[in-house]
């Protein structure tokens, strides 16, 4: 018995949703008292709100190039590269709050950029199939 054409599109479509359900929660988790471990910055109220609220400045800004980037390339390519560029961002960012809080701001409006590509891969692959 052959598998159906679009077999593999739905598989990319719903690792991609537990990608995307996955960073979500990371970033929720973020923000989140319960997770201390490691070092503790004392850092204000408004420099912490800052740093969550990058991600999403991030991601609105972003919102038409990474449409384009996302229509112009193969969709497979822009899903491995942002899921590959936002993971080696996540695990670099200890490294970044040690050093700077403007670098940790940085990262995750960068972090946010690549989601948007990550969020119209999917629609474009599902549009496809």
């Amino acid at each position: 018995m052959q598998p159906s054409p679009y077999y593999f599109d739905h598989v990319f479509v719903f690792l991609s949703l537990i990608c995307v359900f996955a960073m979500w929660t990371a970033n929720e988790v973020i923000g989140c008292r319960c997770l201390q471990y490691g070092p503790v910055y004392d850092w204000p109220t408004e420099i912490h709100s800052l740093i969550l609220g990058s991600f999403y400045y991030g991601y609105a800004v972003s919102q038409l190039p990474g449409g384009l980037l996302a229509s112009y390339w193969k969709p497979q390519h822009v899903f491995g590269l942002t899921i590959s560029l936002s993971g080696l961002l996540c695990a670099l960012l200890p490294l970044l709050a040690s050093w700077s809080v403007n670098l940790v701001i940085a990262c995750r409006c960068l972090m946010g950029f690549l989601q948007v590509c990550l969020l119209y891969t999917q629609f474009l692959q599902v549009s496809k199939t």
